[in-house]
This record gives structure tokens, C-alpha cells and sequence, in this order.
């Protein structure tokens, strides 16, 4: 039972870590009149994001927030599968 939780959290912590990446890259493609799907992607990235953003503000225009965000969640689901396999 444990085993399928694990797996489900570890597979949900790769689709965001997939969509904090569609979020960058849209936001380069499609800096103005965003497609709908575009939209939903931030709309789930945002809040995310926006903790760090509070943090490490923008460098010279540059956002380093999603890079953060991407880090945490990959050093999360690293930990979180070293927990349960030990």
C-alpha cells in the first residue's frame, strides 16, 4: 500500500516538475495572447512559484524562481524515495 502511495506522490512530483518546465518555456514562445492551454499551465505553476518568487526576486529581469521551484521538488521526490527505500 505504502509502495503505490510512494509511487503515485513520485509520479506527480515529475508531471509538475514537467509543467514548472512548460511554464518557462511557454513564457518565452508566447509572451503575449497566451493559448488557453497556456494558461491552465500557469494557472497550476503560479502558486507554486510565486512562494519563491517572494524569496529570490528578479535579477536584471531575469526570474530565478522557477529554477528554485524545480529544485526543491526534484530534491523532495529524491528524498522522499531515499526515505521509503532504505
Amino acid at each position: 500500500m505504502i509502495a503505490i502511495i510512494l509511487i503515485i506522490l513520485l509520479i506527480s512530483f515529475q508531471a509538475y516538475e514537467i509543467m514548472i518546465f512548460m511554464h518557462v518555456l511557454f513564457s518565452w514562445i508566447y509572451p503575449v495572447n497566451k493559448p488557453k492551454f497556456v494558461l491552465v499551465v500557469a494557472q497550476l505553476v503560479e502558486p507554486y512559484i510565486s512562494v519563491f518568487r517572494k524569496v529570490i526576486p528578479p535579477v536584471f529581469g531575469l526570474d530565478f524562481s522557477p529554477i528554485i521551484a524545480f529544485l526543491v521538488i526534484s530534491l523532495a521526490s529524491k528524498g522522499l524515495l531515499t526515505l521509503f527505500i532504505i
